[in-house]
């Protein structure tokens, strides 16, 4: 259990940075009500702020946020962030000899060197054993959740939090913000049954695939997303990348009669391994049998009462060094914080790779830090093993269907063909691709783990495109569903209308499971 975990906080802002949005939530909890979103909030990331997914202008972020923060209606201050990226951020599932936790401990300081492709001499990390429900007592592999990050970005992301009069608590890795959100904050799920989710970024999609809740295989970074479909109605229209922008969003959809569906993944051939970074280097490691089903007989055994998340994820936790004043930048980075056994050796070797396991550097727990009091030093604790149940949210949102007005003149109705159909012959062979490579990293999982998901979760802006999840479906064989964590959590948010959270929804999935984190149990 994360020592953030012993008192749930009254209120958190989860805060998503991505590369080209940046998505606010925030979440309240009490033992009377549960847990309540009571803040949200969506803006475009400023130009020259993040550059090869280095944030360059950590004070103009800050201002950023704060902005939104404040139009949000947003007034907590601690925070729960999370970090991403295709070439500085890595998450695997890697297969090491069986070994006990301080070997193991020992082992990973030079596992590290063999999985990122950036030099490892400074870089934050940590990693967690996935434990099975059946293990294989003569198994001679076990498989371990590694995350790594560029000491950099770390510093960088925890400058611009503080520039926007935040209190980090913890950094944590997308995939299990999301999870977070879409399963283990709904009451209705049970603790069965193996889901993805697929989060259709700006720069990069991410495929994730869930086994009772434990995130067994972290697909690497596809190089097809939003920003894809973007340049491909640019160069189509004529258009600017802003004008193409809003074409997308107002005219994009998916015809559906223009494809054939693609293989059952119950007759999937043997996929090759997908790559680690770029469209989807190396091997992703791994041989355990988490057991569960195969495909569904039909999309109602995919149904959304079918799963819960059991188990939190890769946190990069943060302690109280700062006290009540916050500096410009931190007194150490954060660090990734997997909640190993707290016998495993904490000093290196003096030849071992100079990975950087740095004490915490803000408060976890809900009071706040007395300044008066010297600093403590806490090791981090990434917590990826607890049991879950679900947290009783109350009631659900419910939406007015109302239609919603996007910038753009409004279509008359002998132009909606022609132009819908140009927009669509523009990005068919964007979908075409973004199938295929979302079908070879589920094929490389099923003939790994002679398994399927019975449910894909769709989140990201561009997941509210017409008909993407239905094309998907019938692409991947795997009932699609577009994310709404809005419409299944307790939400009060008095400045948004309904309309305005049913079309953000898909899209603060992350930011949600971030403000929730140490609100579920």
């Amino acid at each position: 259990m994360s020592p953030s975990r012993n008192t749930k906080p009254s209120a958190i802002v989860g805060v998503d940075i991505g590369s080209d949005l940046i998505k606010v939530a925030e979440a309240k909890y009490s033992a009377k009500d549960g847990i309540t979103i009571t803040g949200l909030g969506v803006a475009k990331m400023p130009e020259g702020i993040v550059e090869n997914e280095v944030i360059v202008n950590p004070k103009a972020l800050g201002d950023a946020i704060k902005a939104l923060l404040a139009e949000s209606g947003i007034k907590t201050k601690k925070s729960v962030s999370s970090v991403s990226g295709q070439s500085r951020v890595v998450v695997r599932v890697i297969e090491v000899p069986k070994m006990s936790g301080k070997e193991l401990a020992e082992t990973m300081k030079w596992e590290v060197e063999r999985h990122v492709p950036f030099s490892a001499n400074e870089v934050v990390m940590d990693f967690a054993p996935l434990e099975v429900s059946t293990p294989d007592p003569n198994a001679q592999n076990m498989e371990v959740l590694l995350a790594v990050a560029q000491e950099e970005l770390i510093n960088r992301h925890v400058e611009a939090l503080q520039a926007a009069g935040l209190k980090p608590v913890a950094i944590d890795i997308e995939p299990l913000a999301a999870s977070r959100a879409l399963v283990d904050a709904i009451p209705t799920f049970t603790p069965s049954g193996i889901y993805a989710i697929i989060n259709i970024g700006s720069k990069n999609t991410d495929l994730s695939i869930f086994e009772n809740g434990v995130l067994t295989f972290p697909s690497p970074p596809l190089g097809i997303a939003g920003t894809t479909f973007t340049q491909e109605i640019a160069e189509a229209m004529g258009q600017t990348l802003e004008e193409a922008e809003l074409t997308k969003k107002e005219y994009a959809a998916v015809h559906l009669d223009a494809f054939d569906s693609a293989a059952n993944p119950a007759t999937m051939s043997v996929a090759s391994e997908p790559t680690s970074f770029g469209t989807s280097v190396g091997p992703i490691d791994g041989a355990f049998d988490l057991g569960g089903s195969g495909a569904p007989a039909d999309a109602a055994l995919a149904d959304a009462g079918a799963f819960t998340n059991t188990v939190d994820g890769p946190v990069f936790d943060v302690d109280p060094l700062l006290g009540d004043s916050q500096p410009a930048t931190p007194a150490a980075g954060p660090v990734f914080d997997f909640g190993v056994d707290d016998s495993m050796p904490k000093s290196e070797p003096v030849d071992a790779p100079q990975t950087r396991s740095m004490s915490p550097v803000f408060d976890l727990d809900d009071d706040e830090p007395n300044p008066s009091m010297e600093p403590e030093k806490v090791e981090p604790d990434f917590d990826l093993s607890d049991a879950k149940e679900s947290a009783n949210p109350g009631e659900y949102q419910e939406y007015v269907e109302e239609e919603l007005v996007h910038a753009v003149p409004e279509r008359k109705d002998s132009a909606i063909t022609e132009l819908e159909e140009k927009v669509f012959q523009s990005i068919s062979g964007v979908l075409t691709d973004l199938a295929t490579e979302l079908r070879r990293s589920l094929e490389y999982y099923s003939t790994k783990y002679a398994k399927i998901p019975l449910k894909i979760y769709l989140c990201g802006g561009t997941a509210k495109m017409p008909n993407l999840d239905k094309f998907l479906s019938n692409e991947l064989g795997i009932f699609v569903e577009v994310a709404d964590p809005v419409r299944k959590l307790k939400v009060k948010v008095p400045s948004a209308s309904p309309p305005y959270l049913k079309e953000i929804s898909p899209m603060v999935s992350v930011s949600i499971g971030l403000a929730v984190r140490d609100m579920v149990d």
